[in-house]
């Protein structure tokens, strides 16, 4: 079993909660998720047994879409830094192009 959460806001079409029942575990998930190029990637995740109040429920609510949100931050500046980095040379490697012919024995 699983409900879709939207979250209202600015970022309301690219952030959601999903939450999904587990019977036989007897527990709850929560999955704070961004939409990325149109596939929805999991940042944060809380499980809870299943006996839960709406009050604690609020709660790991907010506690997951805070993590998610730091965490998508940061997934922004890694995505960033990677777009800018288009090459690398290691000193003393052959780097890729080089002549590998010049190595046979």
């Amino acid at each position: 079993m699983k409900w879709i959460v939207n979250i209202e806001g600015e970022n309301e079409k690219i952030e959601r909660i999903r939450i999904s029942f587990n019977p036989m575990e007897e527990k709850i998930h929560l999955y704070g998720e961004y939409k990325i190029k149109n596939v929805w990637i999991v940042f944060s995740e809380i499980i809870h047994d299943m006996i839960i109040t709406l009050d604690e429920l609020q709660i790991l609510m907010s506690d997951v879409i805070a993590t998610m949100r730091k965490r998508f931050i940061e997934h922004k500046n890694l995505d960033e830094g990677f777009s800018v980095l288009k090459w690398i040379a290691i000193e003393g490697e052959k780097s890729v192009g080089d002549n590998i012919d010049d190595d046979v024995v």
